[in-house]
């Protein structure tokens, strides 16, 4: 049995694109690649019902989840937490959100490119095709780091973008 004491799943990112300079790095069968975890928030001390199912068969009974003995902060102190997490969260999930969408567009930028230059004939179309990716890449960048690879130290070569920065505050909090 395992639970992780952690409320709705967080929002993933979900990059469709290569990082910028690493052409090198595969998408997989889904033409996707993670962008990282998102922010969740233990649940405080309390009742809850727990549900256990096992060959068909449900057993469900109260839990209590008490308050760390060692813990300085009342429950109050962690009722505050816990709301301020949520909004830190919420903003979070409206960029990832964001980043999402533009990912979106700029895969499909990059097929009708590959479509519209196999066929030729498609200058203006291309052009302009590219100064939206270039403007939807400006944005983009200041959401999340587009060089980043998931090998390496990416993590100490690159500054820490909003959605990064929203993640290290929540854990601060």
């Amino acid at each position: 049995v395992w639970w992780n004491l952690r409320d709705e799943s967080p929002t993933r990112i979900k990059l469709r694109t290569k990082p910028r300079y690493a052409d090198w790095v595969d998408l997989g069968p889904d033409r996707w690649r993670s962008g990282g975890g998102g922010i969740s928030v233990l649940m405080p001390p309390g009742r809850y019902m727990v549900t256990l199912a096992v060959d068909g068969r449900e057993y469900t009974q109260p839990l209590d989840v008490l308050k760390d003995p060692n813990s300085e902060g009342t429950e109050a102190d962690i009722a505050v937490q816990i709301a301020k997490v949520k909004e830190i969260r919420d903003d979070y999930d409206v960029a990832v959100g964001l980043v999402n969408r533009i990912e979106w567009v700029r895969r499909q930028i990059y097929d009708l490119r590959a479509v519209l230059e196999d066929q030729g004939g498609a200058e203006e179309v291309l052009t302009a095709a590219e100064e939206l990716d270039v403007e939807l890449i400006a944005i983009e960048e200041e959401l999340i780091r587009l060089t980043t690879t998931g090998t390496g130290q990416d993590g100490v070569r690159y500054p820490t973008k909003l959605v990064g920065r929203l993640r290290y505050l929540a854990g601060a909090v």
